[in-house]
């Protein structure tokens, strides 16, 4: 059985201006999967009726999801850095933690 050993968020730039981040899990053989993306919003937003998200939002987003992958897979979330500022989800929730606390207890 392969191990997932490390959770990241990484950024895609469109050429319509749209911004995407996907959270990226990485197993030990190397291999990726990335479960989750959310997307910014597009200059052509307007011409073809799909909105997205404000560039803050979509990072938030996929940071919180990162975290909680992370804390499902016991593993520390790689730190996303973007143009020379670190962010971090605004709300770190260990869900996955907190059961398993209840659980032993």
């Amino acid at each position: 059985m392969r191990r997932i050993t490390k959770v990241d968020v990484t950024r895609l730039t469109e050429s319509c201006g749209r911004i995407t981040y996907f959270v990226r899990l990485t197993t030990d053989e190397g291999f990726t999967l990335e479960p989750a993306s959310f997307a910014s919003h597009c200059v052509y937003d307007d011409l073809d009726g799909r909105q997205g998200l404000p560039i803050s939002e979509a990072r938030d987003r996929a940071l919180t999801m990162a975290a909680h992958w992370a804390d499902f897979m016991q593993i520390e979330v790689t730190p996303f850095y973007e143009d020379g500022v670190l962010y971090e989800p605004e709300l770190p929730l260990e869900i996955y933690a907190a059961q398993r606390e209840d659980r032993a207890a």
